[in-house]
Order: structure tokens, then sequence, then C-alpha cells
């Protein structure tokens, strides 16, 4: 999820919000508009772009979500920030919903290797398994396939493993672009190897069932 981060840009929160309706102990994160919808368990934290971008006037935040819609998580019981919820590397799960335009400059070069690295190439973790980065991480890559949406989203699942400083942690994400590649859709969920394998292993499988892509009536 180090991509994630990255395309949030670094940003820290300094207030938290709630998201969504619950239902029989889950949460949504959802994208109406889009027809975007993914579920956590009601007692995790969710975060939305005010929260993200504190210091955002309401007018931009709004220009802001018109090209870039994101929301974060922060699993467990425990207590919760937008710090951890951009972070990988944790004891509990983190991650998020992004959507994003495609420019027509970006639509050119928008390959599954883009794709991988949430639109950085440069971030794409088969590309990092074989040209390690200057920090010393190694990268693998545990799955890496094609999927398909209804309504014409396709694009790529991959789950790897980043191992850092004696620390491993599991990424899981789908990204998607839709028929016209006019936008991106990405799903993203990273923790440590015992929270992902074992603590959270059950909560993850079902936040990863639910990425959910429907169509929206015009």
């Amino acid at each position: 999820m180090r991509m994630f981060a990255a395309i949030l840009g670094g940003v820290l929160l300094v207030s938290a919000s709630a998201l969504s309706g619950c239902a029989s102990g889950y949460q949504y994160i959802k994208n109406d508009d889009m027809g975007v919808y993914a579920r956590v368990p009601e007692g995790w934290a969710v975060y939305g772009t005010a929260d993200l971008r504190p210091g955002d006037t309401e007018r931009e935040l709004e220009r802001l979500e018109q090209v870039r819609w994101v929301r974060t998580f922060h699993g467990g019981d425990g207590q919760h920030d937008v710090q951890a919820s951009v972070s990988p590397s944790g004891p509990v799960p983190a991650g998020g919903v992004l959507i994003e335009a495609i420019s027509p400059e970006r639509r050119e070069v928008l390959d599954l290797r883009t794709m991988r690295g949430g639109g950085n190439a440069a971030l794409d973790p088969i590309m990092l398994e074989s040209q390690p980065p200057a920090d010393g991480s190694t990268y693998t890559v545990l799955q890496d396939e094609p999927v398909e949406f209804d309504g014409g989203y396709s694009g790529i699942h991959t789950i790897w493993a980043v191992t850092r400083e004696g620390q491993t942690y599991i990424t899981e994400q789908t990204v998607l672009r839709d028929a016209p590649s006019t936008r991106m859709f990405l799903f993203t969920v990273s923790c440590d190897e015992q929270c992902y394998f074992e603590t959270y292993k059950d909560q993850i499988q079902d936040f990863v069932d639910s990425w959910t892509i429907q169509e929206v009536p015009s």
C-alpha cells in the first residue's frame, strides 16, 4: 500500500469522520454516483477527503473529488488515526478505495504495469521484485491475475509481500478501468504477515469479497 500513500500525497489526518450507513455489524465505503461499494466491520475507522486534506476549503475538496475520490480505513479495535490508514505495515488492516479520472494523456500509457502501481508504473510490484528499490526493500509477488467486473470493467488483482528491515507486510489490491478507460478504480488492503494470514484473515477476505462496481442508471 506504499503506492496508496503516494497517491494521497502524504497528507495526514487532523480529524476523523464517520462514513456511510451500517448494517449487521458492517459499514459501507460507497460512492453511489459511480456504483462503487466495499464493506468493513462497523468498529473500523473510515476517513474521507476532508479528513485526509484538513487544510483544504470546501470548494477545493469539491473540485478534488470530481477527479479523485478516495476513502481510507484503519481496522482493529484500538485507537485510530489517518496516518495508520495509509501505512501498509501495521498489525491491523489498513487500506482504501480510490476512484480517479484518467486524462487523455494518461489513457495512452495506462497499461497493466501502470495500473499495478496505482497509476505510477514505477511502483509496479512485479518490476520492484526484479529491480529492488534503493531503500533495501525486497518485493515478492504472491499472486497476479487478470480480473473483470460486470459492466466492462477490467484490470488486475495482485497480492505481494514487502520485506524491509526484517519486517514483512502483505498488500492485496485490485485495480480496474472502465470500458472507455476514463476512470480507474483501486481497492486495497495491507498489514503485517500475522494480521493478513492469521489475526484478521477472515475480515480481510470479507472486505476483498465485497469489492463491487454496479451499473448506475443514467
